[in-house]
Formats: C-alpha cells, structure tokens, sequence
C-alpha cells in the first residue's frame, strides 16, 4: 500500500501526528480524506457513530472525502448537508477524486459547507450549554427543556 501511494509527490502519508501539530497538517492538506469500516463487522460497529475526527475535519476548512459503506450515520450527515464528498464501495473513488483534484469550485464548495455546518452544529460555545441543560435535566437537576437535538 505505501508503494501504491508513493507513486506521486502530491500524496504523503503521515506517521502518527501529535494533536499540537495537527492544524498544521490540515493547513498543508488540500482535500482531507476519512475511511470507514466497509467490512460487515466494522460496519456494524460504527454504523451509528460519528467520529470526533470529522469535527476536526469540519473545523480544518478544507473538502473533506468520506470513503464509507451505504448506510453509515456519519456519512448520511455530512452528504445531506453536502458538506464532504461522500464515496460509497459502489461509486467510482477514481472519478471522485479526479473530480476533487482538478475542480476547484467543487473543492471550495465542500469546503464552505463544511466548515459552516462544524460552525452550525458542533460549535463548543453554543453546543456545550445545551448538553449540560440535558443532562442536568436527566439527573432531575433542573426542569430545563430538551435541547432541540432533531436540528444537529
């Protein structure tokens, strides 16, 4: 596999890389690219997960491509809300990422969504005030309403 990706100078893979220096990763990153299970096991385990790294990739401001199987909560979200470029083991990844690489308004385009829905929806400031409302609501701390969570 590292052969297949050394074919070209424009691809680098990465050894682990420390949070500290992340941004700067993502900085020097023209699409970021996030690969779910497809396997029936792994798809059975994250089929309703949503991964702390797309926040990350939402906040980064850069297109992001999702490489999932049909099904997958995280990847209904964000192609729904045209915020990544979303492949499926039944669409052509080639073409995708040739559509990604040589468009320029398509790769600004997920890239603006994107970052406006982290911006929307998974914001700290505005997000963490209503899960503490929830919470302290089931704890029976508080008769707070529910937090509008069909909205997220």
């Amino acid at each position: 596999m590292q052969r297949s990706f050394n074919c070209c100078r424009s691809i680098r893979l990465h050894s682990p890389v420390s949070p500290d220096k992340l941004r700067r990763v993502f900085e020097e990153s023209d699409i970021l690219v996030l690969v779910e299970p497809t396997d029936v096991k792994g798809r059975q385990t994250v089929r309703h997960s949503f991964s702390t790294k797309i926040v990350e990739y939402l906040e980064a401001g850069r297109p992001i491509l999702l490489r999932a199987a049909t099904g997958q909560a995280s990847a209904s979200y964000l192609k729904m809300r045209g915020a990544a470029m979303v492949s499926t083991p039944r669409d052509d990844l080639e073409q995708q990422v040739q559509d990604l690489m040589t468009d320029r308004d398509l790769r600004l385009e997920f890239a603006r969504s994107g970052w406006n829905l982290g911006r929307e929806n998974h914001n700290l400031e505005t997000e963490l005030p209503k899960l503490e409302s929830y919470l302290k609501r089931l704890a029976g701390e508080s008769p707070a309403p529910r937090p509008d969570i069909d909205n997220a």
